[in-house]
């Protein structure tokens, strides 16, 4: 697969129930970098813990959850990926004790799946467009009567009103800090003589008058009276 320093390859993996149609099959949204170090070498990869807990190995009871009975790597080379250059490898095969029906999840953590070179030029093409062919012209239910073209890596690959957005939660921590006109009145500016003080930084002190985080103005602020400080602690 890689040969050469500075070779890349980008690996991800999907897989599919030949039972149903198009919509039984989803490629995996996140994939792995790979860069080649100069010694030809092929491509290995494994799952480890509850990677798979949502996998069934039937159809009876399954409310939430999928089955599958294909195992494919989705895998190509270059400075980065492109939605139409996939390759699609089959690596049902590689499953321990795996014949028939669904696949088992435990069949498929700490196993290493091989995807050699002989495997990747003989692969067939995989784009996401030409996959979810089947599915309708306007695949986001855009009643507007516009259409538009899935392509591997979409916020929202398949039919219906739910969009994915990635987000994160940022915590906020707000305290006030109050400055009596008779305390805080003195300056720890080495070249201070006379005239007015001035605030430049508020920091926050541990039990051991540790500083824990120091918040800096954005102007110096002249000392006078009583004063309140807001700060805002992100994280």
């Amino acid at each position: 697969m890689l040969s050469t320093t500075g070779d890349t390859a980008w690996v991800t993996y999907m897989f599919e129930n030949t039972s149903g149609n198009t919509l039984n099959s989803f490629p995996c949204n996140y994939f792995n970098k790979i860069s080649g170090n100069g010694t030809p070498s092929q491509i290995m990869f494994k799952f480890s813990g509850n990677s798979f807990s949502n996998m069934a190995t039937t159809l009876s009871g399954v409310k939430d959850g999928y089955v599958a009975d294909k195992f494919y790597a989705l895998v190509q080379t270059g400075t980065t990926p492109t939605p139409n250059l996939w390759k699609k490898i089959d690596i049902t095969s590689q499953i321990p004790g795996y014949t028939s029906g669904y696949i088992n999840p435990t069949s498929l953590t700490g196993i290493s799946f091989t995807i050699s070179y002989s495997g990747y030029t003989g692969a067939t093409a995989f784009d996401f467009e030409d996959h979810m062919s089947g599915v309708t012209s306007d695949y986001l239910w855009n009643t507007t009567g516009s259409t538009t073209q899935p392509q591997f890596g979409d916020e929202q690959p398949f039919p219906g009103s739910v969009r994915l957005v990635r987000a994160s939660d940022i915590e906020e921590m707000n305290m006030l800090i109050n400055l009596p006109s008779t305390q805080f009145t003195t300056t720890q500016n080495p070249t201070y003589i006379s005239g007015d003080k001035y605030i430049t930084e508020v920091a926050l002190l541990d039990s051991n008058k540790e500083p824990l985080v120091v918040s800096k103005t954005p102007t110096p602020i002249k000392r006078t009276g009583t004063q309140v400080f807001a700060i805002k602690l992100d994280f």
